[in-house]
């Protein structure tokens, strides 16, 4: 909500001053921390109904009012929708309207669900091919050290002296080459 409300004012302040309540200042201001969450379960349920009902009643004027800034070019606008409906159940049948908290077993895979609004751009940016071959690099060093540590171990030195620890880091990158090449 935070994330969104502030790319919508970016946008639009006018349009944002006209909508939104005045507690919604107080409740979305500041960025949410722990430290900020009511203790108690029951208060904390509470408030994440709240939150939900908040960020459905915000897409309801956003995608209803033709003046508002078009939410297919806010991205903080998509995130908030598909946040709300992987962790928010809503039934929006006349008489029967509803909105609870999904349960774990009722949420999409970890692989697809979205934790955080910045959850969009990061999964975007990670289909580039920059991303991929930043990726590549970085897996091929992390696996050398995991090797290099389970089967070399490299935690520790087995001298005291830099020139005998530098004589050992060779020693041992030595070994990983070798066993490579041997697995290879």
């Amino acid at each position: 909500m935070h994330h969104a409300l502030n790319q919508l004012s970016e946008v639009d302040p006018a349009w944002v001053r006209q909508w939104v309540p005045r507690e919604w200042y107080d409740r979305y201001g500041l960025r949410a921390a722990r430290g900020r969450l009511p203790k108690e379960t029951g208060k904390r349920e509470a408030l994440a109904l709240q939150i939900g009902a908040d960020g459905y009643q915000l897409l309801e004027w956003v995608w209803g009012d033709e003046r508002a800034p078009s939410p297919r070019i806010l991205p903080a606008l998509e995130g908030l929708r598909q946040i709300w409906l992987q962790h928010y159940y809503r039934c929006t049948v006349p008489g029967l309207e509803d909105l609870r908290w999904r349960t774990t077993d009722e949420r999409p895979p970890a692989a697809v669900l979205m934790q955080s609004p910045y959850d969009l751009e990061a999964r975007q940016r990670q289909e580039t091919t920059e991303f991929e071959e930043k990726y590549a690099l970085r897996s091929g060093v992390e696996s050398s050290l995991s090797q290099g540590t389970r089967r070399f171990e490299l935690r520790r030195s087995r001298y005291i002296g830099l020139a005998r620890t530098h004589l050992q880091q060779l020693l041992n990158a030595t070994a990983m080459h070798v066993a490579r090449v041997m697995a290879w």
